[in-house]
């Protein structure tokens, strides 16, 4: 029977770190973060799989070798590693967050959102409250065949993709350090 206040951490999207180029003519890539099975990872290798016509990056802590994927075996996939979220968001055509467990919040979805790139994640845990209306949310999310479907209507409607992109900008402003931090001051005292 106790009052309680969610408390999101605010986002600095004025940040160098997240700030990026945007030429959509280098953005190539379909992002995924973190190569992890609770992250979706099987299901991202899989959706590569299918879509041999685009090209699949993976950023973030770990590899998919840990996993037992064989990257070499899929030529449209390529890993990076730990890099500065600029240096990927930069090249990154649409992100997609493909979680398997009840993520707590979506803070990449959100970057991604703050420099014009449409996401499309699973409707599981804290991404549906994250993306809200300004992505695509994936109910089936273990089906790799959903996700390839949610991903080919993104890329081939520019009308879709560009209503994202919109809704992405007010999206993100909701978690910014300006609108949040007064609240959390206010909480404070």
């Amino acid at each position: 029977d106790r009052d309680t206040d969610v408390w999101y951490q605010p986002m600095d999207y004025s940040s160098a770190q997240y700030r990026v180029n945007n030429n959509n003519s280098v953005r190539k890539y379909i992002t995924m973060c973190t190569a992890a099975p609770y992250k979706g990872l099987h299901t991202f290798i899989e959706i590569a799989k299918k879509m041999p016509d685009q090209q699949f990056l993976i950023v973030g802590r770990s590899n998919p070798e840990y996993f037992g994927v064989d990257i070499k075996q899929i030529p449209n996939l390529s890993v990076w590693g730990s890099v500065d979220p600029s240096r990927f968001l930069e090249e990154t055509n649409i992100l997609l967050a493909p979680a398997v467990w009840h993520e707590p919040f979506g803070r990449t979805p959100l970057e991604a959102m703050a420099n014009g790139i449409p996401v499309i994640a699973s409707a599981v845990g804290g991404l549906p409250e994250a993306v809200g209306d300004a992505g695509l949310l994936v109910y089936d999310y273990l089906s790799p065949e959903a996700w390839v479907t949610s991903i080919r209507n993104m890329l081939n409607n520019a009308g879709l993709r560009n209503y994202f992109i919109d809704k992405g900008h007010i999206q993100c402003r909701k978690f910014s350090k300006e609108k949040l931090m007064p609240y959390l001051y206010k909480t404070i005292d």
